[in-house]
This record gives C-alpha cells, structure tokens and sequence, in this order.
C-alpha cells in the first residue's frame, strides 16, 4: 500500500485589522484621491496548505486604502515617529 502524498508549505505576508486602531481619510497614492484608510499589523507566517500555522517575522504597521487595498506605511504627519519596525512594501513579496 502506497500512502505517498503532495504536502505545500511555505511563508507569506499576512495582513491583520488592528483592533481599536486608527482609521481616517488620506490621499491614496494609486487610487489619486481621499479615500477611507485603516491601520493594520503586517507578519509573516509559515503555513501549510496555505493556512498560517505560527508567525516567523514582524512587518509593523501600515495603512490600506478601503478602495484600491494599496497598502502604505504610516504617514508620520498622524502618527509620529514610527515605534518598532516599519513595513517595506519594496522589500516584501507579498501577494494580495
């Protein structure tokens, strides 16, 4: 009896609504207008079968466009100087 079969298992970014988190108008980059923005916790995660089993790096924080769902870092006019890491669009392969 032969009980050969296929296991997919990797790591990608996972995005996460922070609960109780800022939420507000910005000019989107790629939408070119004010829309709706949410702030989220970005990590990455080992999964199997494409369900996260447990998170092997922080991504920080960022902020989505309600529209477009560009995500982008947070604009330091509303939230400061940025505490802990920061998320790099560009150095993350990530898909939506």
């Amino acid at each position: 009896m032969d009980l050969s079969f296929i296991v997919i298992f990797g790591t990608r970014w996972h995005f996460k609504t922070v609960r109780g988190g800022w939420s507000g108008f910005l000019d989107c980059p790629s939408c070119e207008r004010s829309q709706r923005f949410e702030e989220q916790e970005a990590f990455k995660a080992f999964t199997v079968y494409w369900f996260p089993l447990f998170r092997t790096e922080d991504g920080g924080r960022l902020v989505e466009c309600g529209i477009c769902r560009g995500k982008f870092e947070r604009p330091p006019e509303i939230f400061g100087d940025p505490v802990g890491p920061q998320f790099n669009q560009d150095a993350a392969s990530f898909g939506s």
